[in-house]
């Protein structure tokens, strides 16, 4: 939601905004040896095992997703004292063969990484949610052992024959590092009447489908429409006036009869008049 986050924003605080969060991003990376490949927008594609050869790449770009991870809560702190919206992010993490060297022309090129593996770990990238580190199944393979495993998903990847099985986890060599979330879902004083609009590729759809918000957690909301959505789906949620908006992914759907469906949105960036819905001691209090 970054994008449609900033949209209204003044330019020039636009561009402090995304520093703030790129610089400690990027210092992080340089930190553990990560080669920045591109920053597009508020993404960053990095690798490591390159140009010099890496041993232990897989195992460094593991504890970087990591620490990157842990480097939100500052940024946020930060964002919520200056009155900005608070930010969540998704990282990915894939091991694999890709090409690597200057791409471009004379007039300008840049030291990249190309190859089908670099696709992938875009795609995993999608299924990742606020403060998650998802690695796939070769990074598994090769540093299982040291992994500290939260959960393991199966997603169906566009372009993929078979279902890909992916792994978030908190932490590294025993140790958790990454906090839990508090999910404990608490419902509404009163229900809110909202309205839902789906992020296609960035762009925000102007239809809106009507829904209703019943529970909320640290991390989540439960909200129930009557028009069918999808997992996986990027959405902007729009609150009643003066209370804001948030943005979030659709990690469950279930449709419960009557026509109703039930959604869990794991939120992704909030605007500061929503972060009373999200305390972490609960909503509702």
């Amino acid at each position: 939601g970054f994008t449609t986050l900033t949209a209204n924003m003044d330019p020039s605080a636009v561009i402090e905004f995304l520093n703030r969060y790129l610089g400690r991003m990027v210092d992080v990376l340089v930190d553990h040896q990560g080669v920045i490949d591109e920053i597009i927008g508020d993404g960053i594609l990095a690798f490591f095992g390159a140009p010099e050869p890496m041993a232990d790449h897989t195992a460094k770009a593991v504890a970087c997703a990591l620490d990157m991870q842990l480097a939100m809560a500052d940024i946020n702190r930060e964002n919520q004292a200056l009155g900005l919206a608070r930010l969540e992010m998704g990282i990915a993490v894939h091991t694999g063969t890709v090409v690597v060297g200057n791409i471009g022309s004379e007039t300008r090129s840049k030291y990249g990484a190309v190859g089908s593996d670099v696709n992938f770990t875009g795609r995993m990238e999608s299924y990742s949610v606020g403060g998650q580190v998802l690695v796939s199944q070769p990074v598994f393979e090769a540093m299982g052992h040291r992994l500290v495993i939260k959960e393991k998903i199966t997603v169906q990847m566009k372009g993929m024959p078979d279902p890909v099985t992916l792994y978030d986890i908190s932490g590294l060599d025993g140790r958790v590092l990454l906090p839990e979330k508090h999910e404990e879902i608490s419902p509404l004083a009163e229900p809110l009447d909202i309205s839902v609009r789906r992020l296609n590729k960035k762009t925000l759809e102007n239809r809106e489908i009507r829904a209703i918000l019943t529970h909320t957690s640290e991390a989540s909301a439960m909200v129930t429409v009557t028009e069918a959505v999808n997992q996986w789906e990027d959405v902007r949620i729009s609150l009643p006036e003066g209370m804001g908006a948030f943005y979030g992914k659709i990690v469950r759907a279930e449709d419960t009869g009557g026509g109703i469906i039930k959604v869990q949105i794991r939120t992704t960036s909030l605007s500061p008049e929503a972060y009373p819905l999200f305390g972490a001691s609960g909503a509702g209090q």
